[in-house]
């Protein structure tokens, strides 16, 4: 039964090809729920165990790295993956890896885009059947680094990271919740949208787990209807309003959104540089494949945008 489980997360990865994706995750989570709440356990408790400091770019990293560099990275990194064809679940553990090596010691500026592409190399490795080469990175990179460099800060970020590759990013989880809310495929691609934008945004991706990060995201895309199989699947929240994380990483997400919708624009309005970083992840999910929300979000859920329910 556990291999129904894995299967049918492997069939909801990107892109959502099939709206009964989500669903068929849904439905292998019930013939083998007694597994499912035993793996979503380790992986809440993972979550937790390989989190980021919650303020190492403050402690550590300032004054030579801030948070809108972190951001620009984050939005390079994607147009990397996009290019190179890597999967969502590899953007998101390169990021997990980005935020654990900053935390740990000062990183120059001048390497801080080596960090990066390392961090996507060796997340390539753990997540893809094909992985790009040395040099495909060294090229994409302008040439800025050599591959000596690529290997030597390979090393560093293994060891600074003691081996430790399995991180939990928000993707399971928004498969498992986006299952249970019973989101059709462009609500569901609305919910991932929102995960992936949520990476750029240093608070939110800090301060938030990865699971509340997806849950988020999908009672968003919900119309901020909460079903009671959420609540059993999320520590027991019965109503998101009262959870104060929950409520941060939505209001933040909204933001981001509307973000997102001005960075759409910039071939005519002058260049906004916050919504310039959110560039390359509305470019994907601007595309058929995701039903093209980025754009034209889905319209029952598009009067947040006008109307935060949060009001921050």
């Amino acid at each position: 039964m556990i291999n129904a489980l894995f299967a049918a997360e492997k069939a909801a990865s990107d892109p959502l090809s099939d709206p009964a994706e989500l669903h068929l995750t849904n439905m292998a989570i019930h013939c083998c729920a007694e597994e499912t709440d035993e793996i979503y356990e380790t992986l809440h408790e993972l979550e937790s165990r390989r989190r980021p400091r919650l303020d190492y770019i403050e402690a550590i990293q300032e004054p030579h790295i801030n948070a809108r560099m972190r951001a620009i990275l984050v939005d390079w990194l994607a147009e990397v993956a996009s290019e190179f064809q890597l999967s969502t679940e590899t953007l998101h553990l390169s990021v997990c890896y980005l935020d654990r090596y900053l935390s740990l010691q000062p990183v120059s500026r001048e390497v801080l885009q080596l960090v990066g592409m390392t961090c996507m190399l060796v997340a390539a490795k753990v997540e893809e059947i094909t992985v790009p080469l040395l040099d495909d990175f060294v090229f994409i990179s302008a040439e800025t680094y050599s591959r000596a460099q690529v290997k030597v800060m390979e090393t560093q970020l293994l060891q600074g990271l003691n081996f430790e590759l399995c991180d939990v990013t928000a993707l399971p989880f928004w498969r498992r919740y986006a299952g249970l809310a019973g989101l059709d495929r462009e609500h569901a691609s609305l919910a991932l949208f929102l995960c992936e934008l949520a990476l750029v945004d240093y608070p939110l991706c800090v301060r938030t787990l990865p699971s509340f990060r997806a849950a988020a995201a999908v009672w968003i895309a919900s119309r901020m209807s909460w079903p009671e199989s959420l609540s059993q699947a999320l520590h027991g929240i019965q109503d998101p309003r009262q959870s104060s994380e929950m409520q941060f990483a939505a209001a933040r997400m909204i933001k981001l959104w509307q973000k997102a919708l001005t960075a759409d624009r910039l071939e005519i309005d002058p260049v906004p540089n916050d919504a310039l970083q959110l560039r390359s992840i509305v470019e994907k999910y601007g595309s058929e494949a995701w039903c093209t929300v980025a754009r034209t979000p889905p319209a029952d859920v598009a009067f947040m945008l006008s109307e935060n329910p949060f009001g921050r």
